[in-house]
Formats: structure tokens, C-alpha cells, sequence
């Protein structure tokens, strides 16, 4: 072990993470993303970051960002206003007070600073976007991922 014989063992969750950006692969039309948190890591998400162009179909479509586990929901956030047809709006995610920007195309969603994700045997978490009223022409893009990640013992 890392302090034997008399050192002191750590912990590889002490101390500050790397933050590292991570560029999840576009989901198809009609559909939302989701994007797992790696093996045995641990991630504080930082900001999140992506692109929605919304179908012409007649439809309000109401954009929120989820960090889900195996047991359920651990954090739900959604924007103020809805995005219409035909719109294309740019997502901004971090640990920021929610509101409504003066320009219709960028919408703010606040991420709570101190939930930690992680993936280990029996609890897989992931970070998803959830669109309501999502439909079949509609297409996310341009994602990006800051976290703080720490890597557990392996």
C-alpha cells in the first residue's frame, strides 16, 4: 500500500481533482444524450455545454439537464422559458444562479456545485439531457464536458 510501512495513506479523492473536458458524441434526431461517468473515476461537473435546433413541428419543448444513477434521479434542472419551433439555442450549464438571458437563443441552467458522480460496481451514474415534448426532427450537438475527476483505486 501506498504507506506502508509508517507513511500516511491517501486518498485518491484528497486534494483537488484534474479538471479534464470531455466531448460527448451527438445523439441521433429525436433524441436526448446521455454520457456515463467512466469506471472507477469520480466527477464534480463544472459546466456543461450544448447546441438544440428544434424541428419546425409545433411544439414547446422544455430543455433540462439530469444526473441520474441505477436508483433514480439524484438532480433535475430545467430551463425558465421553453424553446419553440424552428428555434436554435445554445445551453450553458454551471453552478450559476438560473436566468433568462436578454437573448432568446442561450439559455442558462444552474448545476449544483457539490454532488460528486462516480461509477463502481453496483452504481453506474450518468449526466442526460431531458427534452420534453422532444420531437422526431429535433437534434442536440456540439456538447462539452468540464468536470473535476478523480480516479478511484483500481
Amino acid at each position: 500500500v501506498p504507506g506502508y510501512p509508517n507513511g500516511r495513506i491517501l486518498s485518491p479523492t484528497e486534494g483537488p481533482g484534474f479538471l479534464i473536458a470531455y466531448t460527448p458524441s451527438n445523439p441521433g434526431a429525436g433524441a436526448d444524450l446521455t454520457y456515463a461517468v467512466p469506471t472507477n473515476t469520480r466527477w464534480r461537473i463544472q459546466s456543461f455545454g450544448g447546441n438544440f435546433i428544434a424541428s419546425a413541428a409545433v411544439a414547446n419543448r422544455y430543455i433540462k439537464i439530469g444526473f441520474n444513477s441505477s436508483v433514480g434521479y439524484l438532480w433535475l434542472g430545467e430551463a425558465l422559458i421553453a424553446v419553440t419551433a424552428s428555434q436554435n439555442i445554445l445551453l450553458y450549464a454551471a453552478a450559476i444562479q438560473p436566468y433568462t438571458a436578454a437573448e432568446a437563443s442561450r439559455f442558462f441552467i444552474p448545476l449544483p456545485p457539490g454532488i460528486f458522480l462516480l461509477q463502481s460496481a453496483g452504481l453506474a451514474m450518468t449526466v442526460s439531457t431531458l427534452t420534453g415534448s422532444i420531437q422526431a426532427g429535433d437534434t442536440w450537438s456540439g456538447f462539452s464536458l468540464l468536470v473535476e475527476e478523480w480516479l478511484d483505486n483500481v
